[in-house]
């Protein structure tokens, strides 16, 4: 779906942190709530719509994909036995995604367990909120000097290779994409009446320096961005030049959010 028909859904004002959302996957829209949808912001529909529509997004995702290129290629997470019939041949029956059967707890600290800070979900009354902050704050889990490290750095698979040969992707680097987004969740409880708005506001400080004068400091070094930032050192590693979401250093220097 294109930016004009999310306006239709959506209304016409997407700000710039629901276009990045959007645009990273993380949320999506359902074409048949249009009516309930109005002109809430992404994060708020989502959080109005998290305990269904997500899901049936997701699922539809899902089953989009293996219709829409006519291929037998299917996700990871579904059983093969369920392309198969009784005698083991082939079928075109649609399998079905393990990861919506159950629900679960995730046993790992990182920024899979930020989002609804960065997406504004908690209220500014949440007895989550202060916890959730202290953890970002934690410099044995995930704050370094250069920003916020995708996994705890006590967590068993942080810093691991994901296969012989490749280094750590998710597990430790620092994301600018995803720092921006926590900044865009400090920013708003730290400029909104509640129990943790100086908490917000003294992390928000923090972070936004630490991500600022970071990238300058590898940028004068280097003449690029990078796709990731070493937690140990701050090095840019990986892919450069990379101005893609890592150019949203500008923004952050700028304290744009919206």
């Amino acid at each position: 779906m294109n930016l004009t028909a999310l306006g239709e859904v959506l209304g016409e004002g997407l700000g710039l942190v629901d276009r990045l959302l959007l645009a990273l996957g993380v949320v999506g829209v359902v074409h048949g709530r249009r009516r309930v949808a109005g002109r809430l912001a992404t994060a708020e529909a989502l959080a109005a719509h998290r305990d269904g529509d997500l899901r049936r997004v997701r699922e539809r995702g899902h089953e989009g994909r293996r219709e829409g290129d006519g291929s037998e290629k299917h996700d990871s997470t579904v059983a093969s036995s369920a392309c198969r019939d009784s005698h083991g041949t082939p079928s075109r029956q649609k399998p079905h995604p393990l990861h919506l059967q159950r629900e679960q707890w995730v046993e790992h600290l990182g920024y899979v367990s930020l989002f609804p800070l960065m997406l504004r979900l908690l209220p500014v009354d949440s007895p989550q909120l202060p916890h959730l902050l202290e953890l970002l704050a934690d410099p044995d889990k995930l704050w370094t000097p250069y920003g916020i490290r995708s996994l705890a750095a006590d967590d068993r698979m942080h810093g691991r290779p994901n296969a012989p040969g490749d280094e750590p992707y998710w597990r430790g680097p620092i994301w600018i994409n995803l720092n921006y987004l926590l900044l865009s969740g400090l920013h708003h409880y730290a400029n909104t009446e509640g129990q943790a708005r100086a908490r917000a506001a003294e992390l928000y400080t923090a972070l936004r320096s630490n991500l600022v004068e970071n990238m300058q400091r590898e940028w004068e070094r280097t003449g690029y961005l990078w796709e990731q930032y070493s937690p140990e050192t701050g090095l840019g590693q990986r892919n450069h030049p990379f101005n893609g979401w890592s150019g949203l250093v500008l923004l952050m220097v700028a304290e744009k959010y919206d």
